[in-house]
């Protein structure tokens, strides 16, 4: 059986080597067709090049928002997350609480500032609004939405240790 599987796999590349062959012959005879192969293949080379000045702008301004977030007021420790029994009850701020939303409570940061969460095991990040004070356990730096914590996969740990930037405040 393994020498027929070889010999089907051998006649089926000579074949498509017999094919491939008398297709590059018909393309060589074909001034018209080579024109337009040209005509794709400088087209890819666009896109391509496109896509590498993409890549390089996206390069700069990621480089440009490490500066910012360097720059910026950053705490880096344990954080949690809360959800299920705290839905739909009030923050400190006045807002009800929606644990499928991006939000963050924090003991120090402002209400309405952007925040930048990044999960130091796992290198996820996702950015929040501050909406509500704690935690009030010790050892703690934020309490985190459930939506959130999912975002950054610490969803079943319930604990991980984390960066929060302070990307900017709103007003």
């Amino acid at each position: 059986m393994k020498h027929r599987d070889r010999f089907l796999t051998v006649a089926f590349l000579v074949l498509a080597l017999m094919i491939g062959v008398g297709l590059l012959g018909q393309l060589q005879r074909s001034s018209d067709t080579n024109t337009a192969l040209q005509s794709k293949l400088n087209d890819r080379e666009m896109t391509l090049h496109q896509m590498l000045l993409d890549k390089d702008r996206l390069m700069c301004e990621k480089a440009e928002l490490e500066k910012q977030l360097i720059s910026t007021r950053m705490t880096e420790g344990v954080v949690s997350w809360y959800g299920d029994r705290e839905h739909g009850r009030l923050t400190a701020n006045g807002e009800r609480f929606d644990r499928y939303s991006f939000t963050i409570a924090s003991r120090t940061l402002p209400f309405g500032t952007l925040v930048m969460v990044e999960n130091l095991e796992t290198g996820k990040f996702a950015p929040a609004i501050v909406n509500d004070r704690g935690p009030y356990i010790d050892g703690r730096i934020a309490d985190l939405s459930e939506a959130l914590a999912l975002k950054l996969g610490f969803h079943e740990q319930g604990l991980v240790m984390a960066r929060v930037y302070e990307v900017r405040k709103t007003t």
